[in-house]
């Protein structure tokens, strides 16, 4: 598969705008954590396991 067969992801910002992520101490959740912060969006996250979800916490503070 060439990458011209891959869509694109449209460039955006969410600057005041907020976003809530279940699921977001790994995986896609995580995954979606991050790029919704990296768009501007004030990010609340929930998950089951806190120890990952601290350490999810702690690396977006420390990158935003």
């Amino acid at each position: 598969m060439t990458s011209s067969a891959l869509p694109l992801t449209p460039s955006f910002r969410l600057d005041g705008k907020t976003a809530i992520v279940v699921g977001a101490s790994s995986g896609i959740g995580q995954a979606a954590a991050v790029a919704l912060a990296e768009a501007g969006a004030q990010v609340t996250l929930a998950a089951r396991s806190i120890d990952r979800l601290d350490r999810t916490v702690d690396a977006l503070r420390k990158w935003g």
